[in-house]
């Protein structure tokens, strides 16, 4: 099965070999007029034919430089430093002569107004300015069509994952803004995927301080890594955009569109997509949203529980997207800066999600280390997913001192799930115990709405005062049936009893939230910063259920599960704390005291009425060993309060087979944790590294007991157990491979975890070691050829405290190549495979396969605006839905369907209307 992956690896392989060849070091030094050395100054060599940046160095501690991967040609050498004048010479490259070294260069000192012009005209590809980097996106080369994902794929510094996520020096993009206005929210692969690459001048990255640091000068805490794409003047005088069709095999289609005006004060955005090979558009944390929140996407086993809140890790990976979805999005965003003192920034996005999913499981269920029973399941499931998401942000500049931000959300989903099984469960000696069917549908309504308001004033430097105010209201209705049949049979296979359920519940739950916090931060001296906050809310849930059983031809209620309850969480919190920041380093203590009252009431009888007091130490330091190297120390503690789900005092059976039942009697869990990190990002050579270590601790852990009755019957109840600690160290390391020109990564991770629980009344615990190593090289140059190779390998053992439960391991591997190559005359080709495989002690067969595909594309139309594609999807009919598990209750293997082997035919054409396009 392996011999196509092989095959394609050395095709990769020999396209990066074949780089290397003819490539040579160019070196040199950096003076001042008195024969100084200059640090830091940025040293470009650009193609003389079209002032591409082809190699890009920054003068170390004695002024020298090294360019290496310099192919022969023609090149203008540029040297740039604040306050001088720019030097530029032209430099003729004979690879042939081997590495070329050069004079000593003098730069002259100039004046910064003039410089600023002369800055412009030579259109520096690189500009480091103290905390940010700027990229000239016209001095990177890029394909015809490209977007702005193929941009920062080029940028030095810059990594662009597979799934869309961005980095730069090494930390995660968490904002991607247009002309310094937000785009369709926080998602930065919206604008990434979407705008095109050749409307973009300038890429910046800086790091961001939030309000209360501009505000206060304080400068303790993590700033978020932003990138602002500056866009060119031209494309601030009209619309862009791009049009695309699609359709396949197998009735495969895909559609997207979308349009874009930009100018000085107004931004407007349209975006569409819509397809049935199930590429949803959205992050996981949108698509999660988007389905009203994570219990909604984890909680289909029909028993109140949610997988997510598993308190025994899991063992397992799922390959790709399962079932077969139809997705649809179309959303707008615009921005209007109205004055300098107004601006709005609004988005609107409706979704839907048509999911078809079919599955079959095998599962062996375990008590006490001993198999007990296996279950065979048969399931199919049919889910609609219907959104409307609409945000708006008032910011008002009152003056230099006072600034108000208002910001506002709203959410309408609904959805409709059927789910159908059909299953058999069997004893170790394969005598058939019991089978039946459980069909659940559940029609679902949910409304969102918050609302957030912050003043600040600053008074002096360092003395500030802010106010927070939320609210928060959400409301979910939802119309639930369960039919249940459930046969069971003696040891002879002969049938005994007969059980069913025939259930319809109506369920309503809202949350309304509301909280205040006020800061006031006052300068102690030069260096140092005491600030006090202080903060209150209400949460107040509201639980109505009306569940009936159909009982001798009609619906009679359930008196134990049809109650309404009110569940209230009041808090209060007083937080202070002293920050000592000089020069390059920076210390912060504090503390926290909070009061938080939790209550239960039923009508007016009070179930639980119980305050819980917490002080919460915490502590920061931090060393900036250069502008671009820290290392920190960071100790904090937090709480996590039981659930509504955990403490409610009901017997919840919609499951006959699966039983939940509720703990009042629930402490909160309170947790320390203590995190050293340390990140460095060499502007030298654009080497980055960061470490990270961790440890936490919960000594009062909330788990999930299991038990079981001499019918296979599950009974599930949380209860606080003992300590639960968990450790991680992980690496990330990437660089240039200069000399073949390419870029190679390394990821690296450990965590060590041990935990409790509870099995048929026996406390055990579970310790949890585990190691993943991904390696990726990939060329910097793509304009012609695109190469990428990865692999993974991830390792699991779980050991438990009692000799009767065996130990779990599993390893998996997985290799990812991905070429493309640019073939002339408007036609592009490449192809990209991912080999997995799985290796489990504890389950029955390894697992693996190969998903390969391919394209071919043509550029179209005189002005290249239009693109004919070919895609060839799973050319060996191999993708499947395929997940394996392993823990100490059970061990289970599923197979999903999904949408296998297709091929495709797309057209796309990129729209502008310019008065005067360039």
């Amino acid at each position: 099965m392996t011999k196509h992956i092989y095959t394609l690896l050395l095709i990769v392989l020999g396209a990066c070999t074949s780089m290397q060849a003819q490539n040579i070091s160019l070196q040199g030094q950096i003076i001042d007029s008195l024969d100084q050395s200059i640090i830091g100054a940025s040293v470009m060599l650009t193609s003389k034919a079209d002032s591409v940046l082809t190699g890009f160095s920054i003068t170390d501690g004695n002024g020298g430089y090294l360019i290496g991967g310099v192919a022969t040609g023609e090149y203008f050498l540029q040297i740039t430093y604040m306050g001088y004048r720019t030097h530029v010479e032209y430099v003729n490259i004979d690879a042939s002569k081997g590495d070329r070294a050069m004079e000593k260069i003098v730069l002259q000192e100039g004046n910064t107004m003039l410089e600023e012009v002369v800055v412009m005209e030579d259109r520096i590809p690189i500009l480091i300015k103290k905390d940010t980097i700027e990229y000239n996106a016209s001095s990177f080369e890029t394909r015809k069509n490209a977007v702005v994902e193929d941009l920062l794929r080029e940028l030095p510094g810059v990594e662009v994952e597979e799934d869309g996520t961005i980095k730069a020096q090494g930390k995660e993009v968490s904002k991607l803004l247009v002309d310094g206005e937000e785009f369709f929210g926080d998602d930065p692969s919206v604008a990434s995927k979407n705008l095109p690459a050749k409307v973009v001048d300038k890429v910046q990255v800086y790091d961001e301080k939030t309000d209360e640091q501009q505000f206060s000068g304080l400068e303790v805490g993590e700033k978020d890594k932003v990138m602002n794409l500056k866009l060119k003047e031209e494309y601030k005088q009209g619309y862009f955009g791009k049009a695309l069709a699609g359709g396949g095999t197998d009735r495969r289609f895909k559609g997207e569109f979308n349009l874009n005006r930009f100018d000085k004060k107004n931004q407007v955005s349209l975006i569409s997509k819509f397809n049935n090979i199930n590429q949803t558009g959205f992050s996981f944390r949108e698509y999660a949203d988007f389905m009203g929140g994570f219990s909604n996407i984890m909680d289909g086993n029909d028993d109140g529980t949610f997988a997510i809140n598993s308190s025994i890790p899991l063992i397992g990976r799922n390959n790709n997207t399962s079932g077969n979805k139809t997705t649809g999005i179309v959303g707008l965003n615009y921005n209007n800066k109205i004055n300098d003192v107004f601006k709005i920034n609004t988005n609107y996005s409706f979704n839907m999600v048509n999911d078809n999913l079919i599955s079959d499981s095998r599962r062996t269920n375990f008590v006490n280390g001993v198999p007990l029973f296996d279950r065979t399941e048969n399931r199919t499931s049919n889910s609609n997913y219907y959104a409307h998401n609409a945000y708006a942000k008032l910011t008002f500049e009152l003056d230099t001192t006072q600034k108000i931000v208002w910001n506002n959300t709203f959410g309408l989903n609904k959805s409709k799930a059927d789910n159908n099984s059909s299953y058999t469960n069997t004893d170790q000696e394969n005598r058939v115990t019991d089978n039946g069917t459980n069909d659940y549908d559940d029609d679902r309504n949910t409304y969102s709405l918050s609302s957030r308001l912050s003043y600040r004033k600053r008074f002096k430097p360092g003395r500030t005062l802010s106010s927070v105010s939320k609210i928060n209201y959400n409301a979910n209705n939802s119309d639930a049936n369960t039919q249940f049949d459930n046969q069971y049979y003696d040891s002879e296979g002969i049938p005994t009893f007969n059980e069913t359920l025939n259930r319809r519940e109506d369920r309503f739950n809202s949350t309304l939230d509301l909280s205040q916090k006020l800061t006031y931060v006052e300068p102690l001296g030069k260096f140092t910063r005491w600030s006090n906050s202080y903060e209150f809310g209400n949460k107040l849930n509201k639980w109505d259920n009306e569940t009936e059983d159909l009982e001798n031809g009609t619906y009679q209620e359930v008196v134990d599960l049809s109650r309404d309850f009110d569940f209230n969480n009041r808090t209060q919190a007083f937080d202070t704390k002293f920050t000592y920041v000089r020069s390059k380093y920076t210390l912060a203590l504090g503390t926290k005291i909070s009061q938080t009252q939790l209550s239960i009431d039923e009508g007016s009888a009070s179930i639980l009425d119980n305050p819980y007091w917490f002080v919460l130490p915490n502590a920061r330091a931090r060393i900036e060993l250069g502008k671009t190297q820290n290392i920190s120390l960071d100790y904090s503690t937090s709480t996590q309060m039981p659930s509504f789900n955990q403490l409610q005092p009901v017997t919840n059976n919609t499951n006959p087979l699966r039983v939940v039942v509720g703990n009042p009697n629930l402490d909160p869990e309170y947790t320390h944790r203590i995190r050293l990190s340390y990140y460095l990002f060499d502007s030298f050579n654009f080497n980055t590294l960061f470490l990270n270590a961790s440890h936490s601790m919960t000594p009062n852990t909330i788990i999930n007991t299991s038990t079981y009755d001499a019918f296979f019957v599950e009974t599930i109840q949380p209860v606080n157990s003992t300590l639960r600690s968990t450790s991680t160290l992980n690496v990330n390391y990437s660089s240039p491979l200069n000399f073949m020109k390419s870029k190679w990564s390394l990821r690296a991770g450990t965590t060590f975890s041990s935990s409790p629980f509870n099995l048929n009344g026996q406390n055990l615990e579970q310790d949890l070691f585990s190691q993943n190593i991904k390696v990726s090289i990939g060329n910097k140059k793509k304009k012609v050829v695109d190469v990428n190779l990865s692999y993974q390998w991830e390792f699991s053992n779980s050991k438990y405290s009692s000799e009767e439960f065996e130990n779990i391991k599993y390893i998996n591997h997985t290799v990812t190549a991905r070429s493309s190559v640019v073939l002339g005359k408007g036609f592009t080709v490449g192809t990209d495979a991912n080999y997995r495989r799985f290796n489990s002690s504890n389950l029955t067969d390894d697992t693996q396969w190969v998903i390969w595909n391919a394209y071919l594309e043509k550029i179209l139309f005189k002005n290249e605006k239009g693109k004919l594609t070919f895609n060839a999807n799973d050319m060996l009919n191999q993708n499947r839905g395929f997940s394996q598990t392993a823990n100490a209750f059970y061990t289970l293997e599923e197979n999903t369907n999904n949408i296998g082997r297709y091929f495709m035919l797309t057209f796309s054409y990129n729209l502008s209307f310019f008065s005067k396009e360039k």
